[in-house]
């Protein structure tokens, strides 16, 4: 008789368990992964109109200075304009629009 070498049912009905138990261990973080993203991206989509006002109150606050008697006025002619910027150091720049 050959000596033929192979597993036995009681080998492959444990190795066929042991694969399952950590296919559902991974199925079940995939989907516990997957729920928490929708969890967060329905809260964050609420919190986004807030974070876009936020976000245009505190660019206007930084533009924002106080203006002495003679800083807010523009002067020109009818083909130029001089104004006031703020520069991107907060310091005051004179621009020219030559319109």
């Amino acid at each position: 008789m050959k000596n033929i070498r192979s597993f036995t049912l009681i080998e492959v009905l444990i190795s066929t368990a042991i694969f399952a138990v950590v296919l559902v261990a991974v199925y079940s973080a995939f989907q516990a992964g997957t729920l928490s993203y929708n969890k967060i991206d329905s809260a964050a989509g609420v919190f986004q109109p807030v974070r876009v006002i936020f976000n245009r109150m505190e660019l206007d606050i930084k533009n924002a200075f106080v203006y002495g008697k003679d800083d807010a006025q523009f002067h020109g002619t009818a083909q130029s304009r001089d104004f006031f910027t703020v520069g991107s150091k907060n310091n005051f720049v004179l621009k020219r629009c030559w319109c």
